[in-house]
């Protein structure tokens, strides 16, 4: 198995999964980002720390798929003839590579 290509949790997506899936996820970071601030305003900081790393994941993903639908998705080295434009690979990349939401911790 490639490593340099491995399969993400989402496996191979057409371009309208994937902006469906990145519409899902931005609904949802935006509902972590209102929790997160219900939870400050209730001075609850251990709820803070969850909410805001379910918004961030959310967001990331978001990030993620939305790179993926602007660059037509997948970078296999085989043929351009051979691949279905139509799908992309959904590739996971580690944590220290995801950039900074913008949020202080």
């Amino acid at each position: 198995m490639d490593t340099t290509q491995d399969s993400s949790q989402y496996g191979d997506l057409t371009v309208e999964q994937a902006r469906v899936m990145r519409a899902d996820h931005a609904r949802l970071a935006a509902l972590y980002a209102n929790r997160v601030e219900q939870a400050q305003a209730a001075a609850e900081y251990g709820a803070v720390a969850h909410w805001r790393h379910e918004y961030r994941r959310s967001a990331s993903r978001c990030r993620l798929l939305g790179e993926r639908i602007r660059t037509g998705g997948c970078h296999s080295p085989a043929e351009p003839s051979k691949r279905n434009p139509t799908v992309l690979r959904v590739a996971r990349r580690p944590a220290a590579d995801v950039p900074a939401t913008g949020e202080s911790a």
